[in-house]
């Protein structure tokens, strides 16, 4: 049996991340013990899922940039990317949204 794993997608030079339901779930399940450590309200998964896209969005940003992608071979990266997307979510994130309206 062949297992399962997130995929790194590129098209016309958009890098993608396919994950799992399971990694997401993962995800939810650090997030939620961590809100909980700190007395922090949870949020509802599919609130969630829009956090945990951004942060592999963030995150393979960072990496194109840091040129991470010249380390490691582009199967390693859907692994790394989401273990930096749990590394992160164990410590307090503070995300804004740009909404255009600057003060």
């Amino acid at each position: 049996m062949q297992k399962k794993e997130a995929a790194l997608c590129c098209l016309n030079n958009i890098i993608m991340l396919l994950y799992l339901e399971e990694d997401l779930d993962n995800a939810y399940q650090i997030d939620c013990k961590e809100r909980a450590k700190k007395e922090k309200p949870w949020i509802k998964r599919e609130k969630f899922r829009n956090l945990y896209e951004d942060l592999i969005e963030l995150y393979l940003q960072k990496a194109a940039e840091d040129r991470v992608f010249i380390d490691i071979s582009l199967e390693e990266v859907p692994e790394w990317v989401i273990g930096e997307v749990e590394k992160t979510l164990q410590n307090e994130i503070l995300l804004t949204r740009d909404t255009g309206n600057e003060q």
